[in-house]
């Protein structure tokens, strides 16, 4: 970004001087420079950063390297020039979302309202928002293999579906991840199916075949082994995405 020194993480994160000016936005430039004097390695830095500010701080502290992470890769795969208001900015906004799904989540389990769970494993609560359960635990896929988790999250405030995406081998080994975002909101079966359908497509790209996806969609899930002739929008992204298995991949399945 600077163009003036060999890039290194720790040049790009902290001693490169947009990287500092975004430190010095947020007033956590002396403590940056403070552990950067006491420790080697960028892993060191990081983790020194986070054990010694209190938690408000430490926040900030990752929401600027993930931004910073962010502008670089910008920079390098898509030739484009963020300013450090840009920069300093998005982990300001990206925190603040963070900060406001959290706290929604805990009002709502510190109001005692979660009800049954629903029939695609979310749980209903009260003014109809949706949140996630935490029914069983990650299960291995075969030997060999890989296993896509993919899961959706639905805002009402910001008018938007968010996608999470995560990749691990047979061992439990994090391979690969992604997230993203697209709007407006939709209903959460359709969500989900579109989730699907772009986890599928994204291991495509990746150019990866023995995978096998797991999300917490029942509808979703049931449609996609055993469902036929859903002529609405849901069933035909889930006949897409059934279509797409078939062609990219050999015998992988999808599960709850």
């Amino acid at each position: 970004m600077c163009e003036e020194s060999y890039e290194d993480v720790t040049h790009m994160l902290f001693d490169c001087p947009k990287a500092g000016n975004v430190w010095l936005s947020c007033s956590l430039v002396d403590k940056v420079n403070s552990v950067m004097h006491n420790n080697n390695t960028v892993a060191e830095i990081i983790f020194a950063l986070l054990q010694e500010l209190p938690k408000e701080k430490a926040e900030q502290v990752a929401k600027n390297l993930w931004s910073l992470w962010k502008s670089r890769n910008l920079r390098i795969w898509q030739n484009t020039s963020e300013t450090t208001q840009t920069i300093t900015a998005r982990a300001r906004q990206v925190l603040a979302d963070w900060r406001e799904a959290n706290s929604r989540k805990m009002a709502a389990g510190a109001a005692g309202v979660i009800a049954d769970l629903t029939a695609d494993n979310s749980l209903q609560i009260a003014g109809g928002q949706r949140v996630l359960s935490s029914v069983g635990q990650w299960a291995k896929p075969q030997y060999g293999r890989l296993k896509c988790n993919i899961d959706a999250a639905f805002s009402e405030h910001l008018n938007r579906v968010g996608v999470g995406l995560c990749i691990r081998d047979s061992v439990g080994n994090f391979i690969k991840a992604k997230t993203l975002w697209t709007n407006p909101i939709c209903a959460p079966d359709l969500g989900e199916a579109l989730g699907l359908l772009q986890a599928i497509h994204w291991v495509h790209e990746l150019q990866l075949s023995n995978v096998d996806f797991k999300m917490d969609a029942k509808k979703v899930v049931d449609y996609f082994n055993k469902g036929s002739n859903d002529v609405s929008e849901f069933g035909v992204i889930v006949d897409e995405c059934r279509r797409c298995c078939n062609v990219y991949f050999e015998n992988s399945k999808v599960e709850l």
